[in-house]
This record gives structure tokens, sequence and C-alpha cells, in this order.
């Protein structure tokens, strides 16, 4: 049981970095498509 909650806590912190990843990558599309419409 030990194992599988440090795994459980692994992910979880591993899916927190993906987040904050996704969410980063995300504000720059956005940003960059509000760039590209003024544009025209």
């Amino acid at each position: 049981m030990g194992k599988f909650a440090d795994l459980d806590r692994l992910l979880f912190r591993l899916s927190g970095k993906f987040a904050k990843l996704v969410t980063q990558i995300g504000i720059k599309l956005f940003a960059l498509r509000l760039i590209f419409l003024r544009r025209f």
C-alpha cells in the first residue's frame, strides 16, 4: 500500500507540473492568436 501511495503522490505532482505547462502554452497560443488577428 505504501508503494502505491508514493506512486500516487508522484503522479499527482507530475500532473500538476503538466497542467502548469499546458496553461502556459495555452496562454502563449491565445496571445499569438490575438496578435495575429489584429494584424489583419
